[in-house]
């Protein structure tokens, strides 16, 4: 998500070609309010397509930086486990775009 993020920050949009067809972002979204939250902002202020995102059933994890003046320190939840199925969805996506550029 962060390059996801970052290329689409840096690159320059023009009127041809919407963002969201120049930034394909291949990922599994966890489930929840969080999860319901990072796609809505990708989509509405990053302008980045869901084509290839999979929800997938596990709660969506939450990372926490503490951040001190010399140091810093990252809480990170244990993400919940992508089922194969879930893999085959993803894998499916990426087969059909493929198949269509």
């Amino acid at each position: 998500q962060d390059v996801g993020v970052a290329l689409s920050c840096l690159m320059k949009h023009d009127g041809n070609v919407a963002a969201s067809e120049k930034v394909l972002l291949a990922q599994f979204l966890g489930q929840g309010p969080e999860g319901d939250t990072v796609s809505d902002t990708l989509a509405s202020k990053f302008h980045l397509s869901d084509a290839l995102t999979v929800r997938n059933k596990a709660p969506l994890r939450t990372c926490t930086t503490i951040v001190a003046s010399d140091c810093a320190t990252e809480l990170v939840e244990t993400s919940g486990e992508v089922s194969g199925e879930e893999m085959e969805e993803l894998n499916a996506k990426i087969d059909e775009l493929t198949k269509e550029n």
